[in-house]
């Protein structure tokens, strides 16, 4: 009799350890999930941030040209937008699939820095 309670006791016990597990297996799921998206956007982020660096790089010495360091694969359109006489917008918008449009501004001086 003793032996049958252990074994009863025993298939209870990893019932509930099984119950619990099946429990907690879709919400780790969700969270990787969660982690790799905001790892793509934290990407993304950096991404146009430095972008927008190499253009204000750019335009502070004086030339009109920069190099794209934005991901092939992404979507993205760069705008110029003349404020004044002196300012100038950057516009990057990056088009995300699942969340929509990225802006990012930026506003420059058109002087640049060193003079000629």
């Amino acid at each position: 009799m003793k032996k049958a309670y252990i074994l009863m006791d025993l298939l209870i016990s990893i019932s509930l350890i099984l119950i619990v597990a099946s429990s907690l297996i879709p919400a780790l799921t969700s969270s990787l999930i969660s982690r790799q998206k905001l790892k793509e956007r934290t990407e993304i982020y950096e991404m146009a941030k430095n972008q927008l660096e190499v253009i204000s790089a750019a335009s502070y010495s004086g030339k009109d040209d920069y190099e794209i360091i934005i991901d092939k694969n992404l979507d993205y359109s760069i705008d110029k937008q003349n404020l004044s006489e002196n300012l100038v917008k950057y516009t990057l918008t990056i088009k995300d699939k699942e969340t929509g449009d990225l802006k990012f501004e930026k506003i420059l001086q058109k002087k640049s820095l060193y003079s000629d």
